[in-house]
């Protein structure tokens, strides 16, 4: 959240209005009026140190106030610009254009929550929740996590995560920091959200893949395959024209496959692998490597 400190006012000394300065004139105390102005009644007349103090005091407080306010109005600036910033993110993430501004402070709310979890396992499993909802497979039942256990999920020697076009399971190392899992499991999921897309736009050329790239020995292949592990129904209605090109760049992607083990800039430059990068990475930069600020009491206009 935005902070501004504003610096503590120090009392200021107390200016003394009477002259307390006495002269003993024939062994008497006589009050010696001022020398100047003039010849002023000294009950009336101000000592020009007063004038000076009130003047400081308005000014400091005056400071004290355009700070204030200037503070208020940037941080409202900073919450609208912010605002901006994420909805774009968020849409540009999860693919999907329906994210409106009301919905976008509600899932930085849930965010920002999820942030408070301190056990690392239940913060990965209630931010991979939340990024399966955000990804539009909150219903998906077979949409599951695991953590790597000593390489039982086929999960490389040097990655983060993993999953594959067979099912809409993420495997992600257990020794990773939480800023990581932020990147890696939305990394991850941006996969899943590939793979959807690749198996409805054309589910012939995924079985083929699947058919080349062998993953389970004991799995006889076949379009049936995807509805098993998956457990839905696949057609190419379910791709919205805006991403039917993103769907076909990705299928020909896993057609040669590099695995990172094999090749590492080879495996960084390919088109699936670019785009899960960056969407990892835009969810890490806007959540955890910025100030997110507080929108309880937010009003979108």
């Amino acid at each position: 959240m935005l902070s501004v400190n504003f610096p503590n006012i120090v009392g200021y000394p107390t200016q003394n209005t009477k002259n307390k300065n006495y002269n003993q004139t024939f062994g008497t105390k006589q009050k010696q009026k001022p020398s100047s102005p003039g010849n002023l009644d000294t009950d009336k007349f101000e000592h020009p140190t007063k004038k000076k103090s009130k003047k400081g005091l308005w000014i400091t407080l005056g400071a004290i106030a355009t700070v204030m306010v200037g503070s208020v109005l940037y941080s409202k600036h900073y919450q609208t610009k912010f605002l901006e910033r994420a909805q774009k993110t968020f849409q540009d993430v999860f693919m999907r254009d329906d994210i409106s501004k009301e919905e976008t402070i509600e899932i930085i709310k849930r965010y920002k929550e999820i942030e408070k979890i301190k056990d690392k396992k239940e913060y990965a499993n209630a931010l991979f929740l939340e990024a399966k909802r955000n990804f539009g497979f909150e219903n998906l039942k077979n949409c599951r996590m695991c953590f790597d256990k000593n390489g039982d999920y086929f999960i490389g020697p040097n990655s983060a995560g993993n999953t594959s076009l067979l099912e809409p399971e993420i495997v992600i190392r257990s020794t990773l920091s939480k800023e990581d899992l932020m990147e890696t499991i939305h990394h991850e999921m941006r996969h899943v959200k590939q793979n959807y897309y690749i198996i409805n736009y054309d589910i012939d050329e995924s079985t083929k893949i699947l058919e080349t790239n062998k993953k389970y020995d004991f799995v006889k292949y076949n379009k049936n395959s995807f509805e098993t592990f998956w457990g839905i129904k696949f057609d190419k209605s379910n791709v919205p024209e805006k991403y039917r090109e993103f769907a076909k760049k990705c299928l020909e992607s896993h057609k040669n496959y590099i695995k990172a083990e094999v090749d590492e800039v080879g495996y960084r430059k390919q088109f699936v692998e670019e785009d899960a990068y960056k969407a990892g990475n835009s969810m890490e930069d806007l959540l955890i490597k910025s100030v997110v600020p507080d929108y309880t009491n937010y009003k979108v206009k």
